[in-house]
């Protein structure tokens, strides 16, 4: 008997599904993508869901079982063993939404078991509790990162969901971390929105916690965009909708709150860390957009290996081996594979 943790859709049902929703394994963000979980509770206004003609479905539901979807991924035509990078319910769901994180840790058991070591992203704006830091630090072979989204944005309108939620799980997943690392991806950064001094100033703060730090614009397509007037929501860039966009002034801002900053352009999600030549770790986080951030963190006492960033150039640093490279990126290879995960 075919059984999952939430409702498992029926045939029909999946097939009224647009055919991108229907795509469970799906080729974004410079890695695979694997989303059999669909629906969300938490209803942010610019949820990537009504790209994908899924904006109703706001309660979970599965597309097939998570072996099946293992299957699937494992077995997908662009995946390679221990290099391609994957994301796990980056779509249309979020991670730790109750039932759904079942289905994940059902998935990264099932990638660990067969002795991969990919590198895994998670993002989620949702609770991590210290029985879920234990699973993740269980895991004996894949290289796991949490991504906890947080803009700072009051409008409840825009995001109804508590922003606290995810300062306190990074918080407590960046204290517990072991095996996994937990990075602040602060988005969506839009003008006139949360991008004042004050939110500035409160997301460095929270930056502090956290192993990296991403920030991005809004990802404001058409469908979005849609959404937007039909409610009377206010329209960032005061443009029209396209691909995600971090304005110049905003990320100017945010590099001169965080401190020593390195700028670079690349495609590729996964994040690098430097050491400075002062011993300090510099964290360099890039995202999709092309627009990266770094802040300066003192070395924690264990000596943990760092990726070195060349002094040169302002856009060349270091990234685990099997990071792909995107057409605008300039990053220079690491003669000693990956070492930015314990084990």
């Amino acid at each position: 008997m075919r059984r999952t943790f939430v409702p498992l859709l029926s045939v029909e049902q999946v097939a009224r599904l647009s055919e991108r929703a229907k795509e469970v394994v799906e080729y974004r963000k410079s890695g695979l993508s694997l989303n059999h979980v669909m629906g969300c509770p938490l209803d942010c206004a610019y949820c990537i869901r009504h790209v994908y003609g899924a904006w109703d479905m706001r309660q979970p539901r599965a597309l097939m079982t998570d072996a099946e979807a293992v299957e699937l991924l494992v077995n997908h035509r662009y995946f390679q063993p221990d290099v391609t990078p994957l994301q796990i319910f980056n779509r249309a769901t979020d991670p730790f939404l109750p039932k759904v994180k079942d289905h994940l840790f059902a998935v990264l058991e099932d990638l660990d078991e067969r002795g991969l070591r990919n590198h895994v992203l998670v993002i989620t704006r949702y609770r991590v509790d210290a029985e879920d830091c234990v699973r993740l630090n269980a895991l004996g072979n894949l290289r796991v990162t949490l991504l906890f989204t947080y803009s700072g944005i009051d409008d409840q309108r825009i995001e109804p969901f508590p922003k606290e939620v995810a300062e306190k799980s990074l918080r407590l997943a960046a204290q517990l971390a072991g095996r996994y690392r937990a990075v602040l991806y602060w988005r969506p950064l839009v003008p006139g929105l949360n991008d004042s001094p004050e939110h500035l100033i409160r997301a460095v703060e929270l930056s502090r916690v956290a192993h990296a730090t991403v920030f991005t614009g809004l990802f404001y397509r058409d469908e979005i965009a849609a959404y937007y007037r039909a409610n009377g929501l206010p329209e960032p860039y005061g443009r029209p909708p396209g691909a995600r966009s971090c304005p110049r002034r905003s990320r100017s801002a945010c590099w001169r709150r965080s401190g020593p900053v390195t700028a670079g352009r690349c495609s590729a999600r996964p994040a690098a860390r430097s050491r400075s030549s002062t011993g300090s770790r510099t964290t360099t986080a890039t995202t999709a957009s092309g627009s990266c951030a770094t802040s300066a963190r003192p070395s924690s006492s264990t000596g943990a290996p760092w990726h070195t960033a060349s002094p040169r150039r302002r856009s060349c640093v270091r990234l685990p081996r099997g990071c792909p490279r995107g057409k605008t990126s300039r990053w220079s290879r690491s003669p000693s594979g990956p070492r930015s995960w314990p084990g």
